[in-house]
């Protein structure tokens, strides 16, 4: 019994990996990483990726975070449930959530719908 939870801990920690290494290597094609931004109680921010259903955090950059218009906004107009496009390096550090040192930009896209909104919550 002990053995097979030991595999099945193995299994599941080489899923999460290649799961982030392969959304690395889209971000890397250029490819913004699809998101969904969500405040904390403590209120630091956290990102799920809609894509590949994991949490991860990230610095948003000063000066490089805009609205679905491309005008330029600050953290302190991201809300919970903003979806939003982030660029950068593609880089996750393998850690528990993800951390994603790299982010280069971040757009607005918008709210999620209902369905996927609940999926990234659950």
């Amino acid at each position: 019994m002990r053995k097979n939870r030991k595999i099945a801990a193995a299994v599941g920690a080489v899923l999460l990996i290649l799961i982030i290494m392969i959304a690395a290597a889209a971000i890397r094609n250029g490819y913004p990483l699809k998101a969904v931004y969500l405040e904390k109680e403590d209120g630091d921010g956290i990102f799920v990726n809609l894509t590949a259903e994991y949490p991860f955090t990230g610095t948003i950059p000063e000066g490089e975070l805009y609205d679905e218009a491309g005008g330029e906004i600050t953290e302190q107009d991201l809300n919970s449930g903003d979806v939003v496009n982030i660029y950068g390096n593609g880089i996750m550090a393998e850690s528990y959530p993800a951390q994603y040192h790299g982010i280069t930009k971040i757009e607005r896209t918008g709210k999620p719908d209902v369905y996927t909104g609940i999926r990234a919550l659950s």
